[in-house]
């Protein structure tokens, strides 16, 4: 299978997400496409996702419990085989963590709320002490981004634009890591391209295989005729393409 244009040559492909279920909703059409194509493709979660909200269902009981994280990183193993991806790669895990940094260590999720502007925004209780800090506030996680990329040498760095999509701060974060990363390995980075984008490239993909994927985080969503409902409710249609551009000059910054 040709690959689209921006991915021409590509051998290796690196992914950043925030969360357990980001990388099918996200990218989860990309992930497929590039490893049907040969692509050997690797995934980078940034936090299990413990905060999240649960669907309404059997599995609510998981809401705001310590099994929640490792059931989510089930879903995340069982997404990525659909996808045909690598096994999951949580950051600061031995195959994830800067070697100056010490032992692994465990990124937590900030949670989230809607701002006044209709963004998201950290959870007012979001964890931020010593030994426990949120994902979106650790500087740490910019080095363990480096030895990732150091580590797995991909010819592309894929994640999110400067607002993370929709501004939640562990997105934000994820995208500084991953374009700082990229850079200082002299990666390509390609973002998933804002809405207003007008350099971004359409790129048809499987919705069978990606609603495989998103089936699997049981805990996050349920599946629809036409898309997916999630946790808080929100209904969204499933395209056939996912838009991608190559991420604008310039540094890392948090919208």
């Amino acid at each position: 299978m040709a690959l689209p244009p921006l991915f021409a040559g590509v051998r290796r492909a690196l992914f950043f997400h925030a969360h357990p279920d980001d990388e099918s909703l996200t990218t989860g059409g990309l992930i497929a496409l590039l490893a049907d194509a040969g692509v050997k493709v690797r995934v980078v979660t940034c936090t299990r996702g413990e905060r999240g909200e649960v669907v309404p269902g059997p599995l609510k009981w998981l809401e705001g419990t310590p099994e929640l994280a490792d059931h989510r990183a089930g879903e995340l193993a069982r997404a990525l085989r659909e996808l045909g991806a690598d096994p999951p790669v949580l950051l600061g895990s031995p195959r994830a963590r800067a070697f100056y940094l010490g032992p692994g260590f465990r990124y937590v999720d900030s949670g989230m709320a809607w701002g006044a502007d209709g963004r998201a925004t950290a959870a007012a209780d979001a964890p931020d002490r010593v030994g426990v800090q949120k994902f979106s506030s650790n500087g740490f996680a910019v080095g363990d981004g480096r030895a990732a990329v150091r580590r797995f040498k991909p010819d592309v760095v894929v994640g999110y634009d400067v607002g993370g999509g929709y501004g939640h701060p562990d997105h934000v974060w994820a995208h500084v890591v991953a374009k700082l990363a990229a850079a200082r390995h002299g990666v390509p980075f390609v973002e998933v391209a804002p809405a207003e984008a007008s350099d971004a490239v359409a790129i048809a993909i499987d919705l069978t295989v990606k609603r495989r994927a998103l089936a699997a985080h049981a805990t996050q969503l349920t599946l629809t005729d036409d898309g997916y409902v999630l946790s808080g409710g929100q209904h969204h249609v499933l395209e056939a393409v996912e838009r991608y551009r190559v991420s604008p000059a310039g540094p890392a910054t948090r919208r």
